[in-house]
């Protein structure tokens, strides 16, 4: 587990590429907000089917990737302009562990563990406890998903695959994030992509803590990682896309409150 991902750089301006594939950043920031707004109520819904269906298409029956954080979570989604509006193609979702807090929910981070990891438990407690004393903003990022059928089109593929890299990077700057906790998904080869963005499998005193059998997927291997710093290739590399990040749309309270104020 010690291979880096090597992060492509595009020929072609990618906003180009979204422009011609009619392809759109989208931040659907904490939907409880502002669930009385119809783009929120219209783009949530084209959510939970996505999602449902990106891991219906690697998961049995029965996987549910739609729970009570995702109401409170900022969702970063690569979005394909449709009659219905914007809905996703590609995307994931991060929630801080002050949002975790003010709503009383646990820490999404220990959602994935089984009863008898207590060292991986441990080691999540010393990472938030040493980010609550620095004041640091510390977020759980899940629920990656893209759907099965963009692989059709190789164009939209690419470009989904290297924003997946992309959000890793630009939401860490953006929010302010200054750590990050994930569960990577070893079958598909989610750890090398982390790795190339800065994050190490989470360590207790010193050693790196194995890798799992994750129930919420059905026993598949997931390695529990850790964000600290952005590795300075991977932000250089992440330049490219910026952008298509300028160009975002954003869902969320402050957007609201503007447009009320006009």
């Amino acid at each position: 587990m010690t291979e880096i991902y090597q992060a492509e750089y595009f020929k072609e301006d990618p906003i180009r590429i979204a422009e011609r594939n009619k392809l759109r950043i989208v931040i659907l920031e904490c939907p409880y907000n502002t669930i009385q707004n119809p783009d929120t109520q219209s783009l949530l819904g084209r959510l939970y089917a996505f999602k449902i269906k990106g891991y219906q298409s690697a998961y049995k029956y029965g996987v549910l990737p739609v729970d009570t954080a995702d109401l409170i979570s900022n969702h970063i989604l690569l979005c394909k302009d449709t009659d219905q509006g914007p809905t996703p193609v590609m995307g994931m979702k991060y929630i801080t562990y002050d949002k975790a807090q003010a709503h009383g929910i646990k820490f999404p981070a220990y959602n994935i563990l089984t009863n008898n990891l207590p060292l991986h438990e441990e080691a999540i407690s010393i990472a938030l406890s040493k980010a609550i004393s620095l004041n640091e903003r510390i977020a759980y990022h899940g629920s990656y998903t893209m759907d099965p059928d963009i692989k059709t089109n190789a164009e939209i593929y690419k470009l989904a695959k290297a924003l997946t890299t992309y959000f890793l990077i630009q939401y860490y700057i953006t929010y302010e994030i200054k750590q990050v906790i994930v569960g990577a998904t070893l079958k598909f080869k989610i750890d090398r992509l982390m790795r190339f963005v800065g994050y190490e499998i989470l360590s207790l005193r010193n050693e790196p803590l194995p890798a799992f059998q994750c129930p919420t997927i059905f026993g598949g291997e997931v390695a529990i990682m850790h964000l600290k710093t952005l590795r300075e290739e991977a932000y250089h590399w992440s330049l490219q896309f910026n952008n298509l990040w300028y160009d975002r749309l954003v869902i969320g309270q402050h957007e609201l409150d503007t447009k009320k104020a006009a």
